[in-house]
């Protein structure tokens, strides 16, 4: 009985001491962006029977108060959460300009972000620009993607101006965002 109780002892001190190394890793990799003094809020717009313009009307004014707070120095939104456990929004995207291999996966990881999100997470932005209000639904559409899409699919040339398709539409690249860890796999 006693080494039976000695042996589940050591076994959970071997357990305890590698789930503390796992975490001191975790804790040590940068995630790509600034989680201090960030509070997140969830919303399913669809629940309540919101359509994407009526979506985009509740974030603007939801924004614009809660800028007008004290102590609030940025508010921006996204559709998901960094390193949230959600399956995430996965597209099949065509890279002008780029042939797959055969059997290459063109499904990519696409978030959805406002204005001043980079500037909120403090992911910063190595080429190009930020999202604007002028980048609308009436506008050239646009999208910022990240240092691992640019060297992936856009090698030994500048990203700003190529053209990728996906959800239906060309999008123009305007900001080539740092690499940041956003998707958790489970």
């Amino acid at each position: 009985m006693v080494i039976s109780e000695v042996a589940l002892a050591v076994l959970a001190l071997v357990g305890a001491t590698l789930f503390l190394k796992s975490f001191e890793r975790a804790r040590a990799v940068d995630p790509g962006f600034s989680p201090d003094g960030v509070a997140l809020a969830q919303f399913d717009f669809s629940t309540a029977g919101y359509d994407a313009q009526q979506t985009d009307i509740f974030c603007r004014r939801l924004r614009e108060r809660m800028e007008q707070l004290p102590g609030v120095t940025a508010v921006s939104y996204d559709d998901s959460v960094p390193l949230g456990f959600n399956g995430g929004n996965w597209e099949t995207l065509d890279v002008e300009g780029y042939v797959p291999g055969p059997n290459e996966n063109m499904k990519i990881y696409r978030d959805l972000v406002s204005p001043g999100y980079f500037d909120s997470m403090k992911t910063p932005l190595v080429e190009g620009r930020d999202f604007d209000w002028h980048d609308d639904h009436t506008a050239l559409a646009v999208m910022i993607v990240n240092q691992e899409f640019a060297r992936r699919f856009l090698t030994n040339s500048s990203a700003i101006g190529h053209k990728v398709y996906g959800w239906g539409e060309w999008f123009t690249i305007v900001g080539v965002a740092k690499d940041s860890k956003y998707h958790l796999c489970y």
